[in-house]
This record gives structure tokens, C-alpha cells and sequence, in this order.
């Protein structure tokens, strides 16, 4: 993602440009991240690290106890769309796993099944898929959900359901930002909570949570869905230490990734004159435009439970604003203003 792309500046008129593409350039390349680094597959030359320093991370990589997913049991949240959909397909086709899917589309979830039975070949049929239809703002679901897999065995939780808020906290409903965080923080920490015992029962436990770039940097236009992401950084990272060595727990952060993500959002007042979907459509141009692919997405956050990653960021723009964030933080929130408001004039935030 070329973040100057949202901001119209010249390096005459501002300096700290140059500072900007030396830093993007040398941190990540166009359409690598760090992540990349964890691939099997990956070529040594896509890395934006010099060469020598990929082969000693890949030599010492080798003696990492890694995870081995065939026959496990894995449980996806908001497995309907998106990177949940594409996470069930690889866990089901390539690493040969059981799955237990949840989702509040119970249309969509019954297409997955169907999908991943139909194109399934006959090794794949003592593989198991429950379907959940549950939505993790409601307490009561949740509940009857827990029951109907009170006897499974449990290896791993994806806690990636969630939903977005599209508009300024000043002119939101407050009910619209408890959804926001009993959805995407709550209902990560009561399923986590349920099912905790079973994976700690597991040789392979391990825990994966979904949050955001907006879970490391706050993001104006969308302060209840960061508040939320910000709540699962902080929460993965406090669980991984009481459970160290017991179960693992991966903290994934993407940027942008191709997925639906904005149709499903909590939309803030509308301006005079606009639609649902004028907003919409604004929103899903942006995703499609700089978003990552679920495929490279998937690879990634199973690559990060192999390895037992702690950290793991997903886009070359995430990468660059961490960094920026963590040295020189005032210029990353002056360029994180100036997406914003770049973004408000286009009306994505209505003022």
C-alpha cells in the first residue's frame, strides 16, 4: 500500500516525505510484508531483509517446535466470509483438520460446509465440520453455542469474528459502540474463557486472535471498532504469559485485506442526500484498492501458529505505521490525520 497515494504532498512543499518513502521502501517492498519471512515456500529475494540475514532466520527456524495440524481440531469464528472462510478451507483441505465453524450467516456457513464437502476428495471424509450459527454480542446465543460442543476436543481457537464502525465517536450511539466491543472484544474473551480448558487438555493448544492495525494505532472515523482491536492486543498479550508454554496465543494484525467486511459494518449518520451504500461503496473501494488477499492472509496467521509468533503483521502499510508509530511517532500521527481527513473529504467519515 502506498500511503502517499491518500495524501497529496510534494516533496518540495514537505520535506518529511523523503524520510517516508526511504522508510517504506526500506522496511517492507510493494506487496511483501515481514511475514513473508515465515513462509516455506517464500524466495529468499522477496524478503526486504538482506539475504544473509533470511538464511540464518530460516536455519534457526528449523529448530523451532513447530505445530503439526493433521487430525487436529479447529474451532473459526466468522468463518462465513472473508479470511474465516479461507482459514476453514485451508485448514480443511490442506492440513487436514477437523472443523467447528461459527458464524451469525448460518447461509453462509451452510455454503462453506457444502463447499468444502463437495470439492473435498475421499481422504477428506473422516473429517468432521460443525456448523454453529451464533452471534458473540448475544450472551444467550453464546451460551446455547457452548452447550452443542460441550464433548468436542478442542486444538485450536481463531477468535476472528468481528464487525467495524464507520463514522465520528462524537455524533455515535453509544449502543452501536457496545455492539462494536461486545462483539469483537468481549465475545473474544468469553469464547476464549469456555474453551480454555479443553485447550489446555491439548498437546497443540493454541490461540489465535484476529485484531487490527487500528488494535496497535488509533484510528480516527473508527474510534469504537480501534478501542475494541486495541482490547485484544492487550488481552492476547497478558494471556500468552500466564499461559506460556501451556498454550500458545498468536496476536494477528492486518491492515487492509480483501474481504466484506465493510458491508457488514455500523455505519454512523449518513450526510444529507447520501445512501447506505454510497458509504458502503466508498468503504469497499478502499479495501479493495490497498487489501491484502484472504489467501496471503490465511498462509500468514497459520504460518504464525507454526511458529508460535507472538506478533504477527499482515500488509507492508501495517508493518511501516508500526514502525513509524514505535520512532517517530508525532509524524506517524500527522500522517495518520492526514489519511484521515483526506478520507473525510470523500466522504467515507461524514463531519
Amino acid at each position: 500500500m502506498d500511503v502517499t497515494q491518500f495524501v497529496d504532498f510534494s516533496t518540495s512543499q514537505h520535506p518529511v516525505r523523503g524520510m517516508l518513502s526511504t522508510v517504506l521502501t526500506q522496511v517492507v517492498k510493494p506487496g511483501e510484508g515481514l511475514g513473508e519471512l515465515d513462509s516455506e515456500e517464500g524466495p529468499l529475494e522477496e524478503s526486504p531483509l538482506p539475504t544473509h540475514v533470511c538464511i540464518l532466520y530460516r536455519v534457526m527456524s528449523l529448530f523451532r517446535k513447530k505445530f503439526h495440524f493433521k487430525n487436529n481440531h479447529v474451532f473459526i469464528t466468522g468463518a462465513a466470509s472473508g479470511i474465516g472462510r479461507q482459514l476453514s478451507k485451508d485448514f480443511y483441505f490442506k492440513e487436514h483438520c477437523h472443523l467447528t465453524i461459527l458464524d451469525k450467516n448460518l447461509k453462509g456457513l451452510e455454503i462453506l460446509k457444502k463447499d468444502l464437502e463437495d470439492v473435498g476428495n475421499p481422504s477428506h471424509r473422516s473429517q468432521k465440520i460443525k456448523i454453529l450459527h451464533c452471534d458473540l454480542s448475544s450472551k444467550k446465543n453464546f451460551e446455547k453455542a457452548i452447550e452443542e460442543i460441550a464433548d468436542h476436543p478442542l486444538d485450536i481457537l481463531i477468535n476472528n469474528a468481528g464487525v467495524t464502525y464507520s463514522g465520528l465517536f462524537e455524533k455515535s450511539k453509544i449502543e452501536d459502540f457496545e455492539t462494536v466491543i461486545e462483539t469483537n472484544l468481549m465475545g473474544t474473551v468469553r469464547l476464549t474463557k469456555a474453551l480454555l480448558p479443553k485447550l489446555l487438555e491439548s498437546k497443540n493448544g493454541a490461540i489465535v486472535n484476529i485484531s487490527s492495525l487500528g488494535g496497535l494505532i488509533g484510528m480516527p472515523g473508527m474510534v469504537a471498532y480501534s478501542t475494541s482491536k486495541f482490547g485484544v492486543v492487550g488481552f492476547s498479550e497478558a494471556l500468552s504469559l500466564e499461559l506460556k508454554d501451556r498454550v500458545a496465543v498468536c496476536t494477528i494484525c492486518p491492515a487492509f485485506v480483501k474481504t466484506q467486511i465493510a458491508s457488514h459494518s455500523i455505519l454512523g449518520p449518513l450526510s444529507h442526500g447520501e445512501g447506505e451504500d454510497d458509504r458502503v461503496h466508498k468503504m469497499n473501494r478502499i479495501v479493495k484498492k490497498f487489501g491484502s488477499n484472504p489467501e496471503k492472509a490465511s498462509h500468514t496467521i497459520i504460518q504464525a501458529i507454526v511458529h508460535k509468533k507472538k506478533l504477527t503483521l499482515i500488509n507492508p502499510d501495517a508493518h511501516a505505521f508500526y514502525l513509524l508509530k514505535k520512532f517517530v511517532p508525532s509524524f506517524n500521527d500527522s500522517l495518520i490525520y492526514r489519511v484521515y481527513k483526506k478520507l473525510m473529504n470523500q466522504g467515507v467519515f461524514h463531519p
